[in-house]
């Protein structure tokens, strides 16, 4: 099955896909800020965190070249880790 978009009229707010939500995180306290994006992965059965993931923002970081941003990881290496 695809991953499904959780979407508002005005942002997307993650992706859920076989049994793992995708949600990106806006507070500093997990490390969000200018140039850091933070990913949470949730078990939509049990609710709990499976994992947090750091990565630098290609749109705030316009001078990087390409191929140096990490990948987000597909659902099912986070299930294979898990």
């Amino acid at each position: 099955m695809p991953a499904v978009g959780l979407q508002c009229p005005s942002r997307l707010h993650g992706y859920v896909e076989e049994g793992i939500m995708q949600v990106k995180c806006h507070s500093k306290r997990c490390g969000a800020g200018k140039g850091v994006v933070v990913l949470h992965y949730f078990n939509l059965v049990s609710g709990a965190l499976i994992n947090t993931r750091k990565f630098r923002d290609p749109v705030s970081n316009m001078n990087n070249k390409e191929g140096d941003m990490p990948l987000t990881p597909s659902f099912a290496q986070l299930e294979r880790n898990f």
